[in-house]
């Protein structure tokens, strides 16, 4: 049997875990993704989608993009690391973010894009990719530079 002490000390908790998940703003939402992508990719995505009631987290796009995300982290090596790399505000309710995800053998894009309908911050978008290589390189080229 629990210790009613104990069960009411986990009700207390699991109401603040939830509060305080109400109050997070764009740069926490993404901390707390970073932070747990490091040691579960898997498990960043599908919380990211956990923030919206549009977008089932365990719906065949969520566990598609996981799968590919797995396929494509088996090549590229560990994981070594994030930065910023560009932060993009439309109005005051969107917001977007493009970090640099770094791997032994190559770089991942993650773009997050953070929505605001009401009171409370949510995902409204996550995307990773390899070809920054490819766009970095154009922008390289001569007829850029005029």
């Amino acid at each position: 049997m629990i210790n009613k002490s104990f069960a009411l000390v986990l009700c207390c908790l699991n109401f603040h875990c939830l509060f305080a998940q109400t109050d997070l703003v764009p740069e926490d939402l993404t901390k707390k993704f970073f932070e747990t992508y490091a040691q579960d990719p898997a498990l960043a995505i599908s919380d990211a989608f956990k923030t919206t009631k549009w977008v089932d987290e365990n719906g065949d796009g969520v566990l598609s993009m996981i799968s590919q995300l797995e396929g494509t982290i088996a090549l590229v090596g560990d994981y070594l690391g994030y930065e910023l790399l560009k932060e993009k505000k439309v109005g005051s309710r969107f917001v977007m973010y493009a970090y640099l995800v770094y791997y032994e053998r190559q770089p991942l894009r993650f773009t997050l894009t953070f929505y605001k309908s009401g009171e409370k911050w949510m995902y409204f978008n996550v995307k990773y990719d390899d070809s920054m290589d490819e766009e970095v390189e154009e922008a390289m080229k001569v007829y850029r530079s005029r």
